[in-house]
């Protein structure tokens, strides 16, 4: 009866988690563009008084930029070392806090930019930033350019799904009297808030897709430190850490399975509906 019980609530903190995720991602869009407008309104009131607004208005924008590529660096940079460090708590905090700086600052910056241009095209007057001249270059069709532009889509999603699994985390520290019930589905919502991110926060193919290869570069990655780790036990460099353990078997074991049971009902679902294509694929082999 209790793994039932279990099983519900693994369910419904699943549910939980995906409905929290669309729900602040549409008001967080909605705040921060809302406070862009603003603060606009106000620079824009401050650079119209002075001389010659059109050279403010740039300056502004390569500033931003400049400002946008450091922070890039740096986020990347972060999300190494949590993924390096991933049983670390300070480097979570860190990665979080980071993750935090650089989406509010690309929506804010992104909003408050696009509408300096619209100032600039009144006055006929065009401003084209490094950064877009890169992406010109860069060839809109290859393979890993629309990857990285559903990578980016997705990053939003992804930090909000890993937040509300952090304070789910926080929540079941913080109070010792949780039953095991509850504490155990806490430790089981990161492998299934991360498979609900892959499969039921969006419906597009293309998007799951890059979403699984980015979840396996970071299990490959948590592969290798752990291996390290273990190795290190081995030549008693170091003790055995449980906590370690277990929380590597649920990344890397439980995803794993959630990942494979779930590829496998959609590959059989799109027979079902296509079953002349699954003929031919049975045909071919």
């Amino acid at each position: 009866m209790s793994m039932i019980i279990t099983f519900f609530i693994v369910i419904l903190v699943i549910a939980l988690i995906i409905l929290l995720s669309k729900y602040i991602i549409n008001k967080t869009f909605f705040f921060i563009e809302l406070i862009s407008n603003y603060l606009f309104r106000k620079y824009k009131l401050i650079v119209s008084t002075g001389y010659n607004p059109n050279k403010k208005y740039i300056r502004f924008l390569k500033v931003s930029e400049i400002i946008f590529i450091i922070l890039t660096f740096i986020f990347l940079i972060t999300t190494l070392m949590w993924i390096i460090k991933f049983n670390t708590s300070k480097y979570l905090y860190i990665f979080l806090i980071s993750a935090a700086i650089v989406i509010f600052y690309t929506i804010f910056i992104g909003n408050f930019n696009l509408n300096i241009k619209k100032q600039l095209d009144k006055s006929s007057y065009k401003y084209v930033s490094p950064i877009e001249t890169l992406i010109k270059k860069i060839d809109k069709e290859s393979y890993i350019y629309t990857r990285m532009k559903v990578l980016v889509e997705s990053w939003l999603s992804f930090y909000i799904h890993l937040l509300i699994v952090f304070i789910l985390y926080s929540f079941s520290s913080l109070f010792t009297d949780i039953p095991n019930t509850i504490r155990y589905v806490f430790w089981m919502s990161l492998p299934f808030g991360l498979a609900s991110w892959v499969y039921f926060s969006t419906f597009n193919s293309a998007k799951q897709d890059v979403r699984r290869i980015m979840i396996y570069i970071i299990l490959l990655i948590i592969t290798i430190n752990k291996s390290y780790e273990d190795f290190k036990i081995l030549l008693n460099l170091e003790g055995q850490n449980k906590s370690i353990d277990y929380f590597s078997f649920l990344i890397l074991t439980v995803f794993t399975a959630l990942d494979r049971l779930l590829k496998s009902v959609k590959d059989d679902y799109k027979n079902f509906k296509d079953p002349k294509k699954s003929c031919k694929c049975n045909k071919a082999t």
